[in-house]
């Protein structure tokens, strides 16, 4: 069963609202990567370096070949891009682990309202404003009120 959002949380070793820096696409041994380097923009849980990479399996066309994987779905990134990622330890290669059912895009409508996508799942909604819970729909949530409900849902456990 895939964790709500909140559980996520909890079980991350570092969340971060972070801007791609670079992506890079390599072949190595047969296989094919995604290196992206991400600058922490915000650091909600974690004390993840001020610049880190990310590596995930490249699914695409690459060369004469395509990548398909079939079992998960992986993100992929642009340059300049801001998301929020939940991270887990270092993989044995000394990469943060990606939560790839916990990547969180950020978008900025013309009024400058700054929103994230997709909508999370089963996870209190508060005002960063006020701290209070909100009524509002998740679908509306701001990356500000995200942040905040993301520390509250993490404080919770932390007492």
């Amino acid at each position: 069963m895939i964790p709500t959002t909140g559980e996520a949380a909890i079980n991350a070793k570092h969340i971060v609202f972070a801007r791609v820096d670079s992506v890079d696409v390599r072949a190595e041994a047969g296989d094919v990567w995604t290196y992206t380097n991400f600058t922490p923009l915000k650091r909600i849980k974690g004390n993840i370096g001020n610049v880190f990479t990310t590596r995930l399996f490249f699914v695409g066309k690459f060369g004469n070949a395509e990548y398909i994987v079939t079992d998960m779905e992986i993100p992929s990134f642009l340059d300049g891009e801001e998301v929020v990622l939940f991270l887990g330890e270092d993989n044995q290669q000394g990469f943060p682990v990606v939560d790839t059912e916990n990547v969180f895009r950020v978008f900025r409508d013309v009024n400058n309202r700054v929103t994230i996508s997709p909508s999370p799942d089963r996870l209190p909604i508060y005002s960063a404003a006020s701290g209070n819970v909100q009524e509002s729909r998740a679908d509306e949530m701001t990356l500000e009120d995200f942040l905040f409900s993301l520390s509250k849902a993490i404080e919770k456990t932390e007492k």
